[in-house]
């Protein structure tokens, strides 16, 4: 399957993700906050993130026309020019314990400058806190503690992504489909659902 592939009809229980890379000359990433949790996403409140939004059938028939619709409910405006942006690898989250089949497809969003992109979402509710963070910060080495749990600062796959990108940049190939594990288990997810109050803070 290739980044512009849509999920075929067999393939309906597949839940993809276009994931917006938007990235400054100086390797400056666009990041917000989450502000929801997720077993599916691999995502809770706290972690950082690019902007992302699921591919929808009515998006018709490209993985890319989910990006200007992802600008307009996630970010609000963005000055890009659509002929630089480029599909990355797939990745696919292996082992949660959901139905679907769960697959980030990132998009590399070149920009100028940081002044090119206003944050202004539709949707207040999913992310807050925007903010660029340098590519090379992009790991799973920064964590966060949640209760008695441990846990990514970068929402997962954003680790993944952010190696992608720097084989890009370096012209290293890179494999068109990748598996990363979960990076939050169930019982973070149980621990947040009986402790609606609880907060994350840096590990």
């Amino acid at each position: 399957m290739s980044a512009e592939t849509p999920p075929t009809v067999e393939r309906l229980r597949t839940l993809v993700g276009i994931w917006l890379v938007i990235i400054t000359p100086q390797n400056e990433v666009f990041v917000v906050q989450n502000g929801k949790n997720r077993l599916a996403s691999q995502k809770v409140t706290g972690q950082l993130n690019c902007p992302a939004e699921s591919y929808e059938e009515e998006d018709g028939g490209k993985f890319s026309n989910t990006i200007a619709r992802a600008i307009r409910e996630e970010v609000g405006r963005v000055i890009y020019d659509p002929n630089l942006t480029r599909p990355l690898a797939l990745i696919q989250l292996d082992n949660i314990p959901v139905p679907q089949h769960v697959v980030a497809a990132p998009y590399l969003i070149p920009i100028e400058d940081k002044g090119w992109l206003t944050f202004d979402p539709q949707d207040r509710q999913e992310s807050s806190n925007p903010q660029w963070v340098k590519l090379s910060d992009i790991t799973d080495d920064v964590r966060l503690q949640i209760g008695p749990h441990n846990v990514p600062l970068f929402r997962s796959p954003m680790a993944a992504i952010a190696e992608v990108v720097r084989n890009a940049q370096s012209g290293k190939p890179y494999r068109a489909i990748r598996h990363v594990g979960i990076s939050i288990k169930p019982e973070v997810y149980q621990y947040l659902e009986a402790n609606p109050a609880a907060q994350a803070f840096a590990a």
